[in-house]
């Protein structure tokens, strides 16, 4: 993996590492100005590079691409707040260190992120916040914008496709919450339970290695019951690994895969950001990337706030992304078709 120039501001302690220790010189003249972006992460969930880095991550792509061509500074790059088990407070604290650096132009919200306050304490500051998050955050305020679905919204598509009798299983704080006979925590039961719940569809709310196993439990029961995934389990390595028994789970996410796109933007960014990573890109890492070139662009927080006011929208490898006030995204349908997801596939 490359490295990533993060400052982590924890509820105890900064600690700064900078791609100026790649050897770039932070004082030379030819250099532009210094720009980070603030991040609000939450941690604690399996696979954490596909389902909470990929976001914050590709804004940190713009900019190193920014930095290359000399338009900014080395020393530019993400401060990460860690929200995961952390004190709301000390996480606040964390966000309002952050807001009185002025190069930190703007934050960003990774997904499964709750910490209004903290997301407060930066448009309180005159720094612009952008969630991927469902959860939370401080809707109607100027100089907040919510880039993905709420929680609520992806709920109700999972409820839609789950039928007439949805069940739910593997319970999750940061998955959405839907309602349904529950089947409990156990993957491998889920197939025995469905039976007796009679259930149409079955949403995993867990990691993708439970969605595995629940998938492999519904298979030798052989009924035909839907299995559909949030975020939390939509990994790429779900449907390759869980192969064959997998094949038909729907996801419903707040963003669009471009894995498979034939866009020659998204081609392009997919190439940078697998040759920068080591890894694919994964959850809303396309539009991600999008607003970090915009950032870079607009490059100052003035100038973002006088963009907010006209409403933009703003390209992507994924496709546009409104950042007019009160702008809605819609949930993302993707399904398994051999051993991969494809978006909105049957």
């Amino acid at each position: 993996m490359s490295l990533v120039r993060i400052a982590i501001a924890a509820a105890v302690a900064l600690v700064v590492v900078s791609s100026a220790a790649c050897g770039s010189d932070v004082g030379d003249a030819t250099e532009g100005p210094v720009l980070r972006v603030a991040v609000l992460q939450y941690g604690d969930v399996t696979d954490p590079v596909e389902l909470v880095s990929s976001s914050a991550l590709a804004v940190d792509l713009a900019i190193e691409q920014a930095e290359a061509r000399g338009d900014l500074a080395s020393a530019s790059g993400l401060s990460f707040v860690e929200t995961a088990g952390e004190d709301p407070e000390a996480v606040e604290e964390a966000a309002r260190a952050l807001a009185a650096d002025p190069t930190v132009v703007a934050a960003v919200v990774t997904p499964f992120v709750e910490a209004p306050a903290a997301e407060r304490a930066f448009v309180d500051a005159g720094v612009p916040v952008f969630s991927f998050s469902g959860h939370g955050g401080v809707p109607g305020v100027s100089g907040w914008r919510r880039l993905v679905p709420t929680a609520d919204s992806e709920a109700t598509a999972l409820q839609e496709l789950a039928g007439g009798s949805p069940c739910v299983a593997g319970a999750s704080r940061v998955a959405p919450s839907t309602d349904g006979a529950d089947l409990g925590s156990d993957p491998s039961v889920v197939g025995r339970r469905a039976v007796e719940e009679a259930c149409t569809g079955v949403t995993w709310l867990g990691d993708a290695d439970g969605a595995i196993e629940a998938a492999a439990s519904l298979a030798e029961v052989d009924r035909g019951t839907a299995l559909l995934v949030t975020a939390t389990a939509r990994a790429d390595r779900f449907a390759s690994e869980g192969f064959p028994d997998v094949v038909g789970t729907v996801a419903v996410v707040p963003c669009r895969s471009v894995e498979v796109s034939d866009d020659d933007d998204a081609r392009r960014f997919v190439h940078a950001y697998q040759a920068g990573h080591g890894v694919p890109p994964g959850l809303c890492a396309a539009e991600g990337y999008g607003l970090g070139r915009w950032l870079v662009d607009e490059g100052s927080r003035a100038a973002l706030d006088d963009a907010l006011r006209l409403g933009p929208t703003v390209p992507s490898p994924a496709g546009a992304i409104d950042l007019a006030a009160g702008a809605a995204a819609v949930p993302v349908i993707e399904r398994v078709v051999g051993v991969r997801w494809l978006p909105e596939a049957g």
